[in-house]
């Protein structure tokens, strides 16, 4: 069931990164950013539906509700970019990429805990942190920054007296691109193989699901620091 489910929302992913690029070749770049960010969340969902699909952690309610969080999937998103960032040869020359987890950047190691303690667990901020600072990144993310644009690329906004605060055309080309190309760095997460989806090769996918698995009790913390830490 989760594998069927997995191959239509990576279609739907693709049809909506597609969608983005044909708004942007003809000069709707609100429309094209608002595109690209919905496209990103899609694969985001992906990767949350491949986790359970993949035996990896079992589905719960806690998962199924990450699913529907437009601000989770955006943060899987941005771990996704990263993943996607480097090719084999580009990793040459970045060592560290072939350590543990904890060679990834901060950004992708608070999105990942963010999305497991606050959309799949449903902690509080101060309940997980401990008063430990937030990589600013994630946290823009975390408190919607990405998800406002998204509206902005979509809406005229009001104000509380109904004057003009915001609209569309705010979105330049140039922001739009940017998105785009993220948009597209996410979509080489997931490819069709065999009938199958499956993940990108990747130094950094399997910690990545490490942390996912020991963040959400699937593994325990003494095999994760043993063999995907360092």
């Amino acid at each position: 069931m989760l594998h069927h489910s997995l191959k239509i929302v990576v279609a739907n992913a693709e049809r909506l990164y597609e969608d983005a690029k044909t708004m942007e070749e003809w000069g709707r770049f609100p429309t094209s950013f608002a595109l690209a960010v919905l496209a990103q969340e899609e694969y985001g969902k992906a990767f949350i539906v491949h986790l359970a699909a993949d035996h990896q952690v079992p589905w719960t309610r806690g998962l199924e509700k990450a699913t529907r969080s437009h601000l989770c999937k955006q943060l899987v998103a941005l771990v996704l970019d990263y993943v996607s960032r480097k090719d084999f040869f580009e990793l040459l020359e970045e060592p560290d990429r072939f350590r543990g987890a904890s060679s990834l950047p901060a950004h992708g190691l608070d999105a990942i805990e963010i999305v497991v303690h606050e959309h799949v667990r449903g902690l509080t901020r101060s309940e997980w942190t401990e008063g430990s600072k937030i990589d600013p990144v994630a946290n823009s993310i975390a408190r919607g920054l990405l998800d406002r644009g998204k509206q902005t690329g979509l809406y005229v906004h009001l104000g509380s007296e109904g004057q003009f605060r915001k609209e569309p055309a705010l979105i330049s080309a140039e922001r739009c691109r940017e998105e785009l190309a993220r948009a597209e760095r996410v979509s080489n997460s997931f490819h069709l193989w065999d009938g199958k989806v499956q993940p990108t090769a990747s130094f950094d996918w399997p910690k990545i699901v490490a942390l996912f698995r020991v963040l959400l009790g699937a593994m325990p913390i003494e095999e994760f620091n043993e063999k995907w830490w360092a």
